[in-house]
């Protein structure tokens, strides 16, 4: 059977603030630097934001950002018609990816979003849109 999965994909131009002599390059060097440990951000101890690929590639950025949260993963078996609740250690959670490409020297990013993985905010503070 074909496995669907809706995804959504977006083009950003990115523009930055520049009240540091920081560049893209650097934010995005440091990131890839970091054990995968370090790149996570504990919103609640129910909600936290990952990065657990962050990889230098041929001209740009490969990352991956996960949002998990506590939500406990109820599994339908469409044989038996029965469901069972799946059990996560203690240091686990659900998560959903979303994937970013990102070319620093030219200011362009790629998202792909799947399910309900981490969005992207504009300037404005809104969820997803490309031009600002």
């Amino acid at each position: 059977m074909v496995k669907r999965s809706p995804r959504k994909f977006e083009a950003f131009v990115m523009h930055a603030h520049h009240d540091t002599a920081a560049t893209y390059s650097d934010l995005f060097d440091k990131l890839s630097r970091l054990r995968a440990e370090d790149r996570l951000y504990k919103f609640s101890d129910e909600v936290v934001l990952g990065f657990p690929i962050a990889s230098k590639e041929s001209g740009g950025y490969f990352i991956q950002s996960v949002l998990g949260s506590s939500e406990s993963a109820l599994v339908l078996n469409t044989e038996t018609g029965s469901t069972r609740e799946n059990t996560l250690a203690k240091s686990e959670m659900l998560s959903h990816p979303t994937h970013l490409s990102v070319s620093p020297q030219k200011r362009r990013a790629a998202i792909e979003y799947s399910h309900r993985g981490p969005k992207a905010l504009n300037r404005h503070g809104f969820a997803g849109g490309s031009n600002s």
